[in-house]
């Protein structure tokens, strides 16, 4: 009986060996299908595809190129193709029970903008009324939102059905219509037309944009396909945006693009923008900017209020499910094997399991505490500062409220690693870190964002002044001598401001013009607190 429990094992394990080995070495065909048609704004998924990720990854990719008509999230769900490229819209077909799951956001903000003549008798968002726009019902949520925000609703314009051709603009067909900035604009300034640019994103309304998506059953069916395609196609990304001029010449030649070579090397800049890729990991989603972009829906009528992110945004890491693979013998005789061990461990070792749990649970909030903080420092890293910043500067938008970002930087710190170590260098970041902490109010939010750079949000400070009385106690507390192996060592510290809305209403603008600021302080012979001035 023993030996035939042994065989049985053997040969259990031995079909095992066989059945992952003809696994691993199989292509398996899957399709994209993209929401427009070619554009650099699809880069990461040529390149994944053209520089071999996908095939290194075990898939024969097939990209499928969109146009109008074509409804990406009933292709998926019907399971005509596997993955799709979808907006902030996917929420509303998950609040309508659309088994669809988010797997990874390109864009951290979109690019869809409202445009209008300029030389029409529009000055400003208000003289849209009665006026004919061309707009989308199904994509154009956040322009209607925004107009919703200005006190303009569906009844007090003319809605054109969108034909996506801006020579209806020019040509006086409709007196605004949404676009995509990263084409629409260079089009109207190559027919030399002027015009007036509306964004959501000046009245706070920030949609995700080009969300990589698949459908529920895909992801039970098959995960670890789904996760090797995230993983391959954030891959791509990461190479496009690092090589653009070798990706636009392949969309050019190989995918037969519309444009120039140069017009999709404007796009690569303005999607560079958009993705946030030096400050922000591509694939991001931020559960809380989803519930407040659920929350724009609920408002404008799309959604009920009762809707819940629960599974909807995708978990790289879930649990393991074995249904799949009781399909074939071998998973039917490693399930029972597994079963019947396993009943006999929880027996014995009930305790055990219970601490390894325990164990387990510990780690992953570990690794996670790690992923989102400076490991010298233990302050928030670039990734949880900006993802606090963005609902921070939603908060400010809604409720008229100011907010200012501090870029700190140590004067001469080079000096120290050159003239005391990387030892004592790196205890006085330390120090730094934990004098900033008792500087600031509880409210706000410090972080480390690599060497001797410090990044400070102070949210709802009221006014500037408090924003640079801040500013001050942080600069006078850092200024004072400190103490490593006995010796006393002393650095000053310049600090670059800018303030929400004065200097801009867009993160990147606020991070940019703070950064100017802190080098008018280093030029104006540091250790000071600068604000930006244009």
């Amino acid at each position: 009986m023993k030996i035939f429990s042994i065989s049985l094992i053997n040969s259990t394990y031995l079909l095992f060996v066989l059945f992952f080995c003809a696994s691993a070495h199989a292509i398996t065909p899957v399709s994209l299908q993209l929401k427009w048609r070619h554009a650099f704004q699809f880069a990461g998924y040529y390149a994944a595809k053209e520089k071999g990720f996908y095939r290194d990854a075990g898939l024969e990719v097939e990209i499928r190129e969109g146009a109008p008509g074509i409804n990406v999230v009933s292709q998926v769900v019907k399971g005509d193709v596997t993955f799709g490229i979808a907006s902030s819209h996917l929420i509303i077909d998950r609040a309508a029970g659309k088994p669809v799951v988010a797997l990874a956001v390109i864009m951290q903000h979109s690019p869809l903008v409202l445009i209008a003549r300029k030389n029409q008798p529009i000055q400003t968002v208000q003289d849209l009324r009665g006026k004919r726009i061309m707009i989308e019902l199904a994509h154009g949520d956040e322009i209607l939102a925004y107009l919703k925000k200005e006190g303009i609703t569906e009844k007090d314009f003319i809605r054109v059905d969108p034909s996506f051709n801006i020579q209806d603009l020019a040509t006086g067909k409709v007196d605004a219509m949404t676009a995509y900035s990263s084409n629409g604009l260079q089009l109207m300034n190559r027919l030399n037309i002027p015009y007036q640019l509306y964004s959501a994103r000046e009245a706070g309304i920030d949609f995700y944009n080009d969300v990589l998506f698949t459908s529920e059953s895909e992801i039970q069916k098959h995960p670890e396909q789904v996760k090797a395609f995230r993983e391959a196609s954030i891959k791509g990304w990461q190479y496009a945006l690092a090589h653009p001029a070798e990706i636009a010449d392949l969309i050019k030649t190989q995918y037969k693009g519309s444009y120039s070579q140069e017009h999709y090397l404007q796009e690569a800049k303005l999607f560079h923008s958009l993705m946030q890729p030096n400050i922000i990991e591509i694939g991001y989603s931020n559960p809380e900017r989803w519930q407040s972009i659920a929350q724009t829906y609920v408002d404008l009528g799309h959604m009920p209020q009762e809707f819940t992110l629960k599974g909807f945004i995708y978990n790289p890491n879930p649990t393991i499910n074995l249904k799949p693979f009781y399909t074939s013998i071998a998973g039917a005789l490693f399930a029972m094997l597994l079963a019947g061990g396993l009943a006999l461990f929880v027996s014995r070792n009930n305790r055990r399991l219970s601490e390894s749990l325990k164990q387990l649970n510990e780690a992953h909030e570990q690794i996670s505490h790690m992923a989102n903080h400076d490991p010298l420092t233990n302050l928030p890293n670039r990734t949880l500062l900006l993802v606090r910043f963005q609902a921070a500067l939603a908060l400010a938008k809604r409720n008229s409220n100011k907010m200012a970002i501090l870029f700190l930087d140590l004067d001469l710190f080079k000096d120290i690693n050159d003239c005391h170590g990387h030892a004592t260098g790196d205890e006085i970041l330390r120090q730094v870190a934990k004098r900033i902490g008792g500087s600031i109010r509880e409210s706000d939010t410090a972080g480390r964002i690599g060497g001797d750079e410090f990044i400070i949000l102070l949210f709802d400070v009221g006014n500037i002044a408090t924003a640079l009385a801040i500013a001050e106690k942080i600069r006078t507390d850092l200024i004072r001598p400190y103490l490593v192996d006995q010796k006393e060592i002393t650095l000053g510290c310049s600090i670059g401001i800018s303030i929400y809305p004065e200097d801009g209403v867009e993160d990147i603008e606020l991070f940019r013009k703070a950064d100017i600021a802190l080098y008018q302080a280093k030029n104006a012979g540091k250790n000071s607190s600068v604000l930006f001035t244009e």
